[in-house]
């Protein structure tokens, strides 16, 4: 991609949603029983009949590392199918199990799919920055203010202030200020000296 992955404006979903990515997924016993969440861009589909004439359908899914495909038989072809356009940006849980035939061979069971751009509606309701009180001034809580202004929206803006000598936090959450949680107000808030940043 020249100018960019398609992938770059679900950069915050990735990095706080997604636990794997697909090439970590090729070496399937090292990840049996745990809990799977990628993300993707759907880059090939298939609408096909087995012998029997039965439906099943083909999902390709590619990140920024590899690409993966689901074999969508049974009731998992019409709960799935609506999903199954090329380009679209989706977000899979899945989980890693033997196949129903086959001597103990081992699947990528897909458990559910939604849209990408979902995402930031459903989990992210807030950002917080953490600061040590010994670090805080009046140019970080400027440029904090002046950041905020910039990117206006409908998410929280939390804060904890905390002495590691004295050993207390204090979480604090503004009423008035909301900011748009975009990828851009991250990059920038992430500049601000001193902060730690967590997607709540």
């Amino acid at each position: 991609y020249i100018s960019g992955h398609p992938l770059d404006s679900y950069k915050i979903e990735i990095e706080n949603f997604c636990n794997y990515n697909i090439n970590q997924l090729k070496d399937l016993p090292k990840v049996k029983g745990k809990d799977i969440s990628i993300a993707g861009i759907v880059s090939n589909i298939e609408h096909r009949f087995t012998k029997n004439g039965k439906p099943f359908g083909t999902l390709t899914i590619e990140d920024y590392h590899d690409n993966i495909t689901f074999f969508l038989f049974g009731e998992d072809y019409p709960k799935y199918k609506a999903y199954m356009t090329e380009g679209w940006f989706l977000y899979a849980q899945c989980r890693v199990q033997e196949r129903k035939w086959g001597d103990g061979e081992l699947e990528l069971k897909l458990v559910s799919l939604e849209m990408l751009s979902e995402i930031k509606e459903k989990k992210i309701r807030s950002v917080t920055a953490s600061i040590s009180l010994s670090n805080l001034n009046s140019n970080i809580i400027n440029s904090i203010i002046d950041l905020s202004k910039q990117f206006p929206g409908k998410h929280n803006l939390k804060f904890i202030i905390y002495d590691e000598e004295e050993d207390y936090k204090v979480p604090l959450r503004s009423k008035k200020i909301k900011i748009n949680l975009d990828y851009n107000f991250i990059i920038k808030l992430k500049q601000i000296p001193f902060l730690e940043i967590k997607i709540n």
